[in-house]
């Protein structure tokens, strides 16, 4: 929108929202909600109609109304690269005393490289006279076309930017330690870790068998309620059935128990084994 175009927006809006014409215009008495939306109004025509000023604030957002000392368009692209360093500067050191600390190691390139390219990009947009390439033949044209929201500006697009960084540093955090390859170990069938695999495997069903047992029981409980000796009695070898069952169905202890039978095969004597 050039100038002219602004310009004719604010008469239009003057014309409304002037608190003298509030009452033709909206029916009611002008408020002090009124006056001030009326100096936003002029403030915001006087910001946009100066070249020096529309340029600063596409770039800098609402900020660039308080750098009073400010007045060309090297004074503003420099107060605003001041603004940003603490961000940048900030963020590096923390990335690097968590990298000391050990606790970003996986994934620590990408976050430098996200973080350069961040830098890169606002250095690029609030340095040159028009908006990015990615904004104007873009992003925006497929905002005007679809009407999901109204076009970015350069500022919008900086703020967008730090998000996704932000963004990306979580998902490596989440992400990194999940896609990290696994050691191997070895495959001997003595191997401390196959042992463990199998005490927590079995562990893992005894715990189901106790919770399925109490279940069923339950049930089959119920005709001998009355009579405690004799559903003590079918407790107990239900309970024993089920158990004996739960094991020697299970893969790992027929595996186990093979295992243990045939390696006290190979250690018996000769003429053990022929007695055999």
């Amino acid at each position: 929108m050039d100038s002219k175009a602004i310009h004719r927006t604010f008469v239009r809006l003057n014309v409304k929202y002037h608190p003298d014409k509030i009452p033709q215009t909206l029916g009611r008495q002008a408020t002090p909600q009124d006056d001030e939306f009326y100096n936003y109004l002029k403030l915001a025509d006087e910001t946009l109609k100066d070249p020096v000023k529309r340029f600063a604030y596409d770039r800098f957002g609402a900020d660039m109304l308080e750098w009073k000392q400010c007045k060309t368009t090297y004074d503003f692209v420099t107060q605003g690269l001041t603004k940003s360093a603490p961000y940048y500067i900030g963020s590096l050191t923390i990335m690097i005393i968590l990298g000391v600390l050990g606790m970003v190691q996986e994934g620590r390139y990408w976050r430098y490289i996200t973080l350069a390219a961040v830098l890169v990009y606002e250095t690029h947009t609030i340095t040159r006279p028009t908006y990015p390439a990615i904004v104007s033949n873009i992003l925006n044209p497929i905002l005007s076309s679809t009407r999901l929201r109204p076009p970015y500006l350069p500022f919008q697009t900086i703020a967008l930017a730090r998000t996704i960084a932000f963004s990306v540093f979580i998902a490596l955090a989440q992400i990194a330690p999940q896609l990290k390859p696994l050691r191997p170990t070895k495959s001997s069938s003595n191997s401390v870790e196959l042992q463990a695999q199998q005490l927590t495997r079995l562990e893992q069903v005894s715990k189901m068998n106790d919770v399925e047992i109490s279940r069923l029981l339950g049930f089959e409980m119920v005709p001998f309620a009355a009579d405690e000796q004799a559903e003590k009695e079918v407790s107990d070898k239900l309970k024993q059935w089920l158990v004996n069952n739960a094991v020697q169905n299970d893969p790992q202890v027929r595996d186990a128990v093979g295992r243990a039978i045939q390696k006290r095969r190979q250690d018996a004597p000769a003429g053990a084994r022929g007695t055999r």
